[in-house]
């Protein structure tokens, strides 16, 4: 399945959910690089959905793009499917995750899990654990 049929599959749901207002964010000379494919309101939270196929990775200005609407307090991550989405949205998280490092949508293997289980994300986690070690340790 291409980019664009997911996206449209995708804006489609989105059209049906009550509270919810969305757009499809197109890039070219005019837009802004980095932004998700899709941006949406649903009943006041703000959600930037980056698509991909199975094999699509994100670029790092979108990585750092997601990075910054987490930092922010909005739910961002890159999908795959309408039903990945449909997830999210309807708040059925439980067991999911979506990891501060990269926002890729994963599944959870502890309740606390922050970061999925790419290698980059993980050397992210333990920088994160050893600057709060040194901070707890300095300051005490």
């Amino acid at each position: 399945m291409k980019e664009a049929d997911i996206v449209k599959a995708i804006m489609k749901y989105l059209k049906t959910v009550p509270g919810c207002f969305c757009w499809k964010e197109h890039g070219g000379m005019y837009g802004t690089a980095g932004i998700p494919d899709i941006i949406a309101c649903i009943n006041g939270h703000f959600y930037g959905f980056e698509v991909k196929t199975e094999s699509g990775k994100p670029t790092k200005l979108q990585e750092a793009t997601i990075r910054k609407i987490i930092a922010a307090g909005g739910t961002a991550m890159v999908v795959r499917s309408v039903e990945e989405v449909r997830a999210i949205v309807e708040g059925n998280m439980y067991g999911y995750g979506v990891c501060v490092n990269c926002g890729a949508f994963f599944i959870k293997n502890g309740s606390r899990q922050k970061y999925c289980d790419n290698p980059e994300c993980k050397k992210a986690r333990n920088r994160a654990k050893a600057q709060t070690y040194y901070h707890r340790k300095n300051n005490h």
